[in-house]
């Protein structure tokens, strides 16, 4: 996608310009210029994201879309396999969405 104004204006932009390292990554999000609106992903832990600290995940899409991916194998991370034959549950980290506006 190719921008047509603003500070980025004929830059070109995919998904995957919006991605963090999973460790130490407890928030992202997005913030408007003129509305001051902002939304935010907030979670306290990085324990459950597949692949370690050191995996990357996509945090958001262009167009105002925030990404909290459960579970991801991007980048390489490996796919999550419960064993055969036994009783298996992930807990994902306690998050919370926050929509602001002054």
């Amino acid at each position: 996608m190719r921008f047509t104004g603003g500070p980025w204006k004929n830059q070109i932009t995919d998904k995957y310009h919006y991605f963090t390292d999973a460790g130490g990554h407890y928030a992202h999000g997005w913030i408007g210029g003129n509305s001051r609106l902002g939304c935010w992903i907030i979670y306290g832990s990085t324990e459950d994201q597949n692949g370690g600290p050191t995996r990357q995940h996509n945090t958001a899409h262009w167009q105002r879309i925030l990404l909290k991916i459960l579970a991801c194998s991007h980048y390489g991370a490996p796919n999550t396999i419960a064993p055969a034959g036994r009783a298996w549950q992930k807990f994902t980290a306690p998050g919370c969405f926050i929509s602001t506006k002054r």
